[in-house]
């Protein structure tokens, strides 16, 4: 469908919504099946992320009750795996939250990613923030089935939210992590002032990195973050040296 065909969906009174919506499930299950994937998530290393995202509890520069946490040892992140799997998950994501890995980091996830594959059997995805080109390859080659990296809002709006990196630096992850063949993860925020027309903005950029999977999620304001409040948030931010003890959501 095109951007204006959607466009006209979305302008359908809510008396329509749920005739929509079971049309929306017929195609599911005619392109995808009946079928669905269960993931596990370990969040590797929290908090303490020098980005200043305005939905995120784990954003350093932001006053929230999110602490900031070292990698987690190769044996917890083992274990978490291992309760995965046994849950019957077929994927595994290591989920660190950082502005992108530095070497130290890649040099643990080289490890981590064969090792937990090796261990469990799982799928191994990773969550990591912006990456190079050589990161990305050297991802693809140490095993890494899947890497998620969000683009969050649209372009035009992007900058209401972020202002520590930009929407085209995510966008450049996205394509150099489908270069290095992993699948790609990309999902969005909903309901932090957007318009409509943004979110029709997001849906043709979503469809220029061709994700494997596209989670939607929806504001859960954080306290202590510019969106806390919920709703649109203020451009008046705290500095970078601003005294705090949270940090931010990863990817």
């Amino acid at each position: 469908m095109t951007l204006e065909e959607l466009a006209l969906l979305g302008a359908l009174p809510d008396s329509s919504v749920p005739s929509l919506a079971a049309v929306a499930h017929e195609v599911r299950l005619a392109w995808c099946g009946p079928e669905v994937e269960v993931e596990g998530i370990v969040s590797a290393r929290t908090g303490g992320c020098p980005e200043d995202c305005g939905f995120c509890s784990q954003s350093a520069r932001f006053d929230s009750p999110v602490l900031a946490t070292p990698f987690l040892d190769q044996a917890s992140v083992v274990a978490a795996a291992r309760e995965t799997a046994d849950l019957g998950a077929s994927e595994f994501c290591i989920v660190l939250a950082v502005r992108g890995p530095d070497e130290r980091t890649m040099a643990r996830l080289e490890e981590l990613v064969p090792l937990v594959r090796r261990e469990t059997g799982l799928n191994v995805a990773v969550s990591a923030g912006i990456l190079d080109r050589g990161q990305a390859a050297r991802l693809a080659a140490a095993g890494t089935h899947r890497y998620n990296h969000n683009l969050e809002t649209a372009r035009s709006f992007f900058p209401e939210v972020v202002t520590t990196h930009s929407w085209q630096e995510r966008f450049d992850t996205c394509r150099l992590v489908r270069d290095a063949g992993m699948e790609l993860c990309c999902g969005v925020l909903l309901g932090m002032g957007e318009t409509d027309r943004q979110r029709l903005e997001l849906l043709g950029e979503l469809r220029d990195v061709e994700p494997a999977e596209v989670p939607v999620n929806f504001l859960n304001p954080r306290p202590g973050t510019p969106l806390g409040a919920a709703g649109r948030w203020s451009r008046s931010r705290p500095s970078a040296g601003s005294p705090s003890s949270a940090s931010r959501c990863p990817a």
